[in-house]
């Protein structure tokens, strides 16, 4: 949608409204289809800490996984490293975009869960969230 391409009775707050209720929706359907375990969220999460990550950047997030693998990233998590960066790099870049924002915002609301950024990812959908334990 293009603002430039909107009818003239149409307000630009609607067009705006429109679109953040869209991209919302869209996002929350990529996150949903992410297939991540706690110890990959967790290793995600570790590579980001301190990054200065934005939608334009996201793009890379492949690349500073590589990266971190290459400083004991997959061992410190016992994870398959290779095979989550090939996931990674085989997303839809809407998808990485929308991985990595959520990644950020759970580090960016972390205090909102006593400082634990997985808390946040499982609260923001990265994970599915925790049910109370049987008595």
């Amino acid at each position: 949608m293009r603002l430039v391409a909107a009818p003239v009775d149409v307000h630009i707050n609607e067009i705006a409204r429109d679109s953040l209720a869209m991209f919302v929706v869209h996002a929350e359907r990529a996150v949903q289809q992410l297939t991540l375990t706690e110890p990959e969220v967790g290793a995600l999460l570790s590579m980001m800490n301190g990054t200065g990550i934005e939608p334009g950047s996201a793009h890379h997030l492949a690349l500073w996984l590589e990266d971190a693998l290459e400083y004991g990233l997959a061992e410190e998590w016992d994870i398959d490293g290779t095979n989550l960066q090939w996931r990674i790099e085989a997303m839809h870049p809407f998808d990485v975009a929308v991985l990595a924002m959520t990644l950020r915002a759970a580090w960016n609301v972390s205090g909102r869960f006593d400082g634990n950024p997985m808390a946040a990812a499982r609260a923001l959908g990265l994970l599915p969230a925790t049910t109370p334990s049987a008595p």
